[in-house]
């Protein structure tokens, strides 16, 4: 097979994936419509009304969903009973991937999307009636509370995606272990390196190279002082580098499995 795009391949991908996993989407659903109903009671009653319900349900869904959505979107191509009849669909190896990334994303997406719309437009009553509650809350902001989760939300997403990608035959805590330690260890070690004589940290970040150094050099009687600025923002390296690498590493395991 041609390995050009095709809309027709990738819209017939779809319809087999959301056909024979449909109960997994129904009980999903159903299960996030209660949470829904539980945060609105949280908020929508009469004695102290809070957005806590919805602040802990939509951080539940950031970093609890992408488990879910990726072991429904790639189980076919890693767990081994489940291969052969995968990675012979008439589809390419970047239609098939294309599909189970986007689609784990755009529905976690459209979860987290949900749960805010609804906080912020019932957000106006905790606001007259438990001003302290909405002020504090990172929930029914449109968005504006949300920042620094959703910058760490998209690394987050792909490490999973990563792990399963790499796992062998299903096995994917180890594979999320693995991932997870490297990460840490890429962000941590660059700045625990940083130790030189008249070397400061001026401003801590991670990994290294976005971190802001103040530089104090003696040359005889003059001292000299600079500060160096950071290559790259934190959340440029958080929400589009670290995740874009880790994508990029996905596809080609991805595609070790299917030449295999």
């Amino acid at each position: 097979m041609k390995q050009t795009f095709s809309f027709r391949r990738f819209g017939l991908l779809a319809r087999k994936h959301y056909t024979e996993n449909r109960i997994n989407y129904f009980a999903g659903l159903g299960a996030y419509t209660l949470f829904l109903l539980l945060a609105l009671h949280g908020v929508l009653r009469d004695s102290m009304p809070s957005l806590d319900r919805f602040e802990a349900i939509i951080i539940f869904v950031t970093f609890f969903a992408p488990f879910i959505l990726a072991k429904i979107n790639f189980a076919p191509y890693i767990y081994t009973q489940r291969q052969v009849e995968a990675l012979t669909l008439p589809a390419t190896k970047g239609e098939k991937f294309l599909f189970a990334t986007l689609n784990t994303f755009v529905v976690l997406a459209l979860a987290i999307v949900g749960l805010e719309v609804v906080a912020s437009l019932v957000a106006p009553r905790c606001a007259e009636l438990n001003e302290f509650a909405f002020v504090r809350s990172i929930t029914g902001h449109w968005f504006a509370g949300l920042t620094e989760m959703l910058v760490i939300a998209p690394i987050f997403a792909t490490s999973i995606i990563f792990a399963y990608t790499i796992s062998h035959k299903g096995h994917v805590g180890i594979s999320l272990i693995a991932t997870w330690g490297a990460i840490v260890l890429l962000y941590a070690i660059p700045s625990l390196l940083i130790n030189g004589d008249g070397t400061s940290i001026a401003t801590m970040a991670f990994p290294a190279f976005i971190t802001t150094l103040n530089n104090h050099i003696e040359v005889g009687d003059t001292l000299l002082e600079c500060t160096t600025e950071k290559i790259v923002q934190s959340r440029w390296w958080n929400s589009l580098i670290m995740p874009a690498v880790l994508l990029v590493a996905a596809w080609f395991k991805f595609h070790e499995y299917e030449t295999k």
